[in-house]
């Protein structure tokens, strides 16, 4: 079967491994700040969703460059952000640095780099193609809502390659790995380790790195701090699933 359309399911999970981070044990601070901390700390974040808004703005109308990548699937709506609006997408198109694509209701979108990655986007999906260099293993993406799979390539192989996700609640880092990413609501993102080696969810508050498939971590507006990597619930796995799935490839 295609990785990309395997079930995020793992199969079974290997023995424990420390979990890295930041922040101390427990529950975090945010659980017993007192509600005008809360609420300054939520109008920081809504301030950084505003801000990568901006960076996410087409980076050039040019797109005469090498692609690195092709749209390989489309349900729906998919567009292309340009100067001028933006462009109904098709199967078959090329992607380059610099794409922001945005993804219509009940749409879904598989994109395929040339060094064998696949990212997977849901309905209602703004993410924005910011660089993909393989030579030097860095590949770097914005995504300001909706939710992805991502099952990387050859691109985060070599040592201290660098392949991220950045979105308004954290940035998320990537190291050979079938994982999911995105917002359940506008104000809580989770993420989910299917399989390979390591997914690291970083903010200003702390790092936590997930590094046995099945388990997940959320950050949500009102506490940032991420939480610390648990095994997700069946439904929850399948309720995230369900986002990236093709209709054609959905259980009869």
């Amino acid at each position: 079967m295609n990785a990309t359309r395997a079930s995020l399911l793992p199969a079974c999970a290997p023995a424990p491994k420390a979990v890295r981070t930041s922040v101390g044990p427990g529950r975090s601070p945010a659980a017993h700040a007192p509600a005008h901390r809360t609420a300054l700390l939520a109008a920081l974040f809504l301030a950084l969703a505003a801000a990568l808004l901006v960076a996410a703005a087409p980076a050039r109308a040019d797109r005469s460059g090498d692609p690195v990548g092709t749209i390989t699937r489309v349900q729906g709506p998919v567009f292309l952000e340009e100067t001028g609006g933006r462009r109904l997408l098709a199967a078959g198109e090329p992607l380059h640095e610099g794409d922001a694509l945005v993804t219509g209701s009940r749409a879904r979108a598989e994109l395929t780099f040339l060094d064998a990655s696949v990212v997977t986007l849901s309905e209602d999906t703004a993410l924005t193609v910011r660089s993909f260099d393989i030579p030097k293993g860095q590949a770097r993406f914005e995504m300001l809502r909706g939710a992805f799979r991502a099952v990387t390539g050859s691109i985060t192989r070599p040592e201290g390659a660098d392949f991220r996700v950045l979105t308004p609640l954290a940035a998320i880092g990537i190291r050979g790995t079938d994982f999911w990413g995105g917002f359940f609501t506008p104000e809580e993102l989770g993420v989910f380790l299917a399989s390979g080696k390591s997914v690291a969810i970083s903010n200003t508050h702390g790092t936590r790195v997930i590094t046995r498939p099945g388990e997940g971590v959320t950050v949500t507006l009102a506490d940032p701090w991420p939480t610390r990597p648990v095994k997700w619930r069946e439904a929850k796995v399948r309720r995230a699933v369900r986002l990236v799935t093709f209709e054609e490839d959905s259980p009869k």
